[in-house]
């Protein structure tokens, strides 16, 4: 997965933060195809699931916010 990030240093900030907190959220990120080209923006979510009183497992969610990133940048 990690090979997939546009910017190795934005995969290194996440890391960080879910090392420091235990959970990424509201994190965006750019990532590359399997071709090697740029593809959309996406807002990741990573935290930790409680079950019987541990986390054994973590949520992992990301969305395509492409579309509204390419809006927000045309009503500049």
């Amino acid at each position: 997965m990690f090979d997939f990030y546009a910017d190795t240093e934005v995969r290194a900030t996440m890391l960080s933060k879910l090392h420091q907190s235990g959970k990424v959220l509201d994190f965006e990120v750019i990532l590359k195809n399997g071709d090697g080209s740029l593809i959309s923006v996406f807002h990741f979510r990573d935290d930790p699931i409680l079950c019987f009183g541990t986390t054994g497992k973590n949520h992992r969610e990301s969305t395509d916010i492409s579309e509204r990133k390419q809006t927000e940048i045309a009503l500049r």
